[in-house]
Formats: structure tokens, C-alpha cells, sequence
């Protein structure tokens, strides 16, 4: 059950003058009564209220293992750097597969590798131009900081560039 507290949050954003020329229009556009429409708006801003905390728990309950596991992937992917032709040298000679098969799987891991990255690279880079492009039609402000943004949060998987383009558009929606 939301506390009054957060009732007069709801209440309060809701009856700014923005929001209001929005929910009229939708009143009119689909013959909704105001205070039918205002009741749902209420109860999915809770769910969702609701079902984000609930994300936002599971994800810091989370937070330490994954710390754990970044610093395992960075550190192994620092000495494999440091000393990767050791460790080919190394797998070389311990392979199971003959030496033409093992030279033929390392070459491809290192296609593989490669690609990966550049395909990220390019995602990333149109995300970010898909973004800069749409804020710029729209007039907003940073659009330099905006698109750097959106091209770091796109490395992030899952997330990637909604961390940034979902506040965003709330904010300027909520901004008119």
C-alpha cells in the first residue's frame, strides 16, 4: 500500500501544468473520464515504482559477486596482455588437438575476438549517432556529453544505452 507521502508525490507531478495539457489531450483523444485516468496513472506509476525497486535490490544484491567477477576478468585480462605470447607458447604444447588443428583454433578465437569488438565498436558509435541526430532535431543541450554517453553505457550489457536514453526522455517529456 503506497503512504500518503508518496500519494502527494504522485498527486503533486500530476497536477503540474506540463502534465496536465498532456492528460487532457488524452482525455479527449480517447473519451477517458480524468479521474478514471488519473487512478490508472497512479497505480502504474506504484507497479512500476514497485517493480524497479525490486530490480534495483536484486541488482545490488548482485553488485558483489559481479565486482568480484570484473576484477577477475580485468586482472586475468592484464596478464594475458602481459604475457600472451606465453601463454600460446604454452597451450601450443599442451594441446590435445595436433599442432595445424591447434594453430587453425587459436587463429580463429583471435577472428572472433576481433570481430566482437569492432561490432561493438560500430554499435555503439551508430547509438550514439542515432542519438546526438534525434537530440539535436529536438533542441536539446550536450548533445557532445548525450552522445559520449550513449556510446560508453552501450558496452554495458543489457542496459547499454537505455541507462541514458530512458531518463532522459522522461526528463524532457516531463520539461514539455
Amino acid at each position: 500500500m503506497p503512504s500518503a507521502q508518496d500519494q502527494n508525490w504522485i498527486d503533486t507531478l500530476m497536477h503540474s501544468s506540463r502534465i496536465q495539457g498532456h492528460l487532457r489531450w488524452m482525455t479527449q483523444t480517447f473519451s477517458i473520464n480524468m479521474d478514471d485516468l488519473m487512478s490508472s496513472l497512479r497505480e502504474i506509476s506504484f507497479t512500476l515504482g514497485g517493480k524497479l525497486a525490486e530490480w534495483f535490490g536484486g541488482m545490488f544484491f548482485q553488485l558483489p559477486g559481479l565486482t568480484i567477477a570484473l576484477m577477475v576478468m580485468v586482472v586475468s585480462f592484464y596478464f594475458f596482455l602481459l604475457d600472451g605470447r606465453r601463454f600460446l607458447r604454452f597451450v601450443r604444447k599442451h594441446s590435445v588437438f595436433s599442432s595445424h588443428q591447434t594453430e587453425v583454433l587459436i587463429r580463429s578465437l583471435g577472428d572472433v575476438c576481433r570481430s566482437v569488438i569492432l561490432a561493438a565498436l560500430i554499435s555503439g558509435s551508430i547509438q550514439a549517432l542515432v542519438q546526438v541526430v534525434t537530440c539535436m532535431a529536438l533542441g536539446v543541450s550536450n548533445v557532445a556529453l548525450i552522445g559520449l554517453l550513449i556510446f560508453i553505457t552501450s558496452f554495458i550489457p543489457v542496459a547499454g544505452a537505455s541507462l541514458v536514453t530512458f531518463p532522459m526522455a522522461f526528463y524532457q517529456f516531463i520539461a514539455g
